[in-house]
């Protein structure tokens, strides 16, 4: 059987908050729109090496989790998109520019939904089917 060396590290983790535009969609009731909207990426790290939970929406967002991320000081393995939609997925490219290294990951059905939400015409499917 072969030893985990670091077993007894524990894991860390810092949360990493942006904010977008909001959007006047499928707000609660009394709600006519958002003036932001909070979106967050988290890196859970040990000793050396770290994973990061979703990659953010922006290019600019990206780059600037990219930047929280290196001043960590932490090696990012891994980039885990928890869901599909865009605002968990669409920075990874941007990431991987500056960490090529790392690899993103999801489940298949999380892979599915992100590949629909990656098609040029979703923006226009999701408009039409709010405003039905």
């Amino acid at each position: 059987m072969t030893e985990v060396a670091n077993r007894d590290i524990p894991l860390k983790w810092d949360v990493f908050v942006a904010t977008r535009q909001g959007l006047t969609r499928d707000l609660p009731p009394g709600k006519e729109q958002w003036m932001w909207v909070p979106t967050s990426a988290t890196l859970i790290y040990g000793q050396r090496d770290a994973v990061l939970v979703d990659a953010l929406l922006t290019v600019e967002q990206a780059h600037a989790l990219v930047d929280w991320v290196a001043a960590s000081g932490k090696n990012l393995t891994t980039i885990y998109v928890t869901h599909g939609h865009g605002d968990h997925f669409f920075g990874i490219a941007a990431l991987q520019q500056r960490i090529p290294n790392a690899r993103a990951v999801a489940t298949p059905d999380v892979v599915r939904v992100m590949q629909q939400q990656a098609r040029p015409e979703f923006d226009c499917v999701a408009k039409t089917s709010t405003t039905a």
